[in-house]
């Protein structure tokens, strides 16, 4: 048994995460393998990203279409918003992810 109860606990973080698929919004969210020509990486206090893609990376068309993990945390639910919405707006494309492949994808996060 533990020596606490769950009453007893209090957040500290608030935290969101956004996934990061190599697909096609336009075309029901179909996989676009290809090259990555360009790649720009969120950072800052309280964000991570957890990928295994770089600059000349090639998406193959036999894969898991997840290719990369946005988290971001923050003291309350609001900074969290917050810091998505910033990575969002810094990233490629007017807060839109975009990694230049063969066939342009993007991932929208624009959902808080």
């Amino acid at each position: 048994m533990l020596p606490y109860r769950q009453e007893d606990l209090k957040p500290k973080w608030a935290v969101i995460e956004a996934r990061i698929n190599a697909e096609d919004v336009s075309k029901d969210f179909r996989p676009t393998p290809g090259k990555i020509t360009g790649l720009h990486i969120p950072g800052g206090p309280g964000v991570r990203v957890d990928r295994a893609v770089y600059t000349s990376y090639v998406v193959p068309p036999f894969y898991d279409s997840m290719i990369a993990k946005l988290i971001v945390k923050g003291r309350t639910r609001a900074e969290a918003i917050k810091r998505m919405r910033h990575c969002n707006s810094n990233s490629n494309n007017n807060g839109k992810w975009q990694f230049n492949c063969r066939h342009q994808w993007r991932k929208y996060a624009n959902l808080l």
